[in-house]
């Protein structure tokens, strides 16, 4: 016989009661026939998880099997705003090792220590979209600075590890945030670039720092 509203209320306040004797639930409920699992955080705050779950401390996250190609910092922003407003010249720099602190950024970097827990701290792009878009657009000597992502890694899929945490080069890191293209890859690049690093990620990865130290190019 299938429940009434009336039942089917009481029994939801009353699951509702139990989980908030718990820290952390697993509510389960019948609708429609199809059972509907949901997981919370009670305290200090519930919190519904739309996106994968970040591994546990303790479990010691994979380690990246890459090349760091490229580091890039800038003291200051470069494409923002509307597309036909000037271009700022904040230049980008090149670097052999920056360092990387915890819950800040990378230190000399315009987004550094911006925001408390930031989702951008650091950002990557993988060497192999840069090389798509050389051979797409003809532009072989482009540099891989013009997206100005921070980090250029070949050998793995940035954006593959939203959610997740991952090691470079000893360092922990956690993916946060696909890193969108904006309107001036079309300007900076040629048109069309925005529309191709749209899909499956390839516009890079905003990731987390979860423990300090030096990254170095190689």
């Amino acid at each position: 016989m299938q429940e009434g509203p009336l039942p089917m209320m009481a029994r939801v306040c009353r699951d509702f009661m139990s989980v908030m004797r718990s820290q952390y639930f697993d509510f389960r409920r019948l609708l429609d026939g199809q059972i509907v699992s949901c997981w919370a955080l009670i305290l200090p705050r519930a919190v519904l998880l739309s996106s994968p779950m970040p591994e546990p401390d303790h479990i010691e996250p994979p380690e990246w099997e890459a090349e760091l190609r490229h580091i890039f910092t800038s003291a200051g922003h470069d494409y923002w705003g509307q597309q036909g407003e000037g271009r700022m010249q904040h230049g980008i720099q090149s670097l052999p090792e920056v360092e990387c602190v915890a819950g800040m950024g990378l230190r000399g970097d315009r987004y550094f220590n911006v925001r408390p827990d930031a989702r951008g701290q650091a950002t990557f792009i993988g060497a192999a979209v840069v090389e798509e878009i050389r051979q797409l657009f003809n532009l072989p000597k482009l540099p891989a600075s013009v997206f100005r992502r921070n980090l250029v890694v070949a050998g793995v899929s940035p954006g593959e590890w939203v959610g997740r945490r991952f090691r470079l080069q000893g360092l922990v890191f956690e993916g946060a945030q696909e890193c969108f293209p904006c309107v001036w890859m079309d300007r900076v690049v040629a048109p069309g670039t925005m529309a191709y690093l749209k899909p499956n990620f390839r516009g890079g990865l905003r990731a987390k720092i979860i423990t300090s130290g030096v990254l170095r190019v190689g």
